[in-house]
């Protein structure tokens, strides 16, 4: 008897418009979760602190430099842990943008700007460490369409509170040399 396949989770919302107004939260993690973005300091005694790597630095620029590459993203909240980052991005309308002095181009959506971010940061840090096709990045990500101030508040307080909670975290796996 031939096996199945187990059918692979859907991970956006169906029919959903991921170039719509509003927040979003958003997870990407490294490749077989590997921990390769930094270490948690202090996780004894708080508050901890993150030492961001190389590749981790790569990363946090990375992620400030996606506010000039789409012009309609607001950065609102991040934290780059040991092997993911968690963020919470603004989607603005075209006229928000423009009104902001972004040029009028059309706004992409939210796959079209994980996936500039993942290729720049796998692409940098490759050229960094001399290698070629070493992929950074976990195939997919999480998403989350922030829908009120409520979802939002405890989004945020999760983000600000994950350095402090590693050990607990989904993503956790026991830190390697960075």
């Amino acid at each position: 008897m031939e096996k199945k396949l187990p059918q692979r989770k859907r991970l956006r919302l169906p029919k959903y418009d991921y170039s719509s107004v509003g927040y979003y939260f958003i997870t990407v993690c490294t490749k077989d979760k590997a921990c390769v973005l930094g270490t948690i300091i202090g996780q004894v005694t708080a508050p901890s602190v993150i030492r961001l790597s190389n590749t981790g630095k790569i990363v946090e620029e990375e992620f400030h430099a996606l506010e000039e590459r789409f012009p309609h993203v607001t950065l609102d909240k991040y934290c780059v842990m040991p092997n993911h980052i968690h963020m919470i991005v603004r989607l603005a309308s075209s006229e928000e943008g423009e009104a902001a002095g972004a040029s009028p181009r059309p706004t992409r959506n939210i796959p079209q700007m994980i996936g500039e971010f993942k290729s720049v940061t796998t692409r940098r840090r490759n050229e960094r460490y001399g290698t070629r096709g070493i992929p950074l990045w976990q195939a997919s990500y999480y998403d989350h369409v922030i829908r009120n101030e409520a979802d939002y508040l405890r989004i945020w307080q999760y983000i600000e509170d994950n350095p402090e909670k590693w050990a607990d975290d989904q993503y956790y796996t026991p830190e390697r040399d960075s």
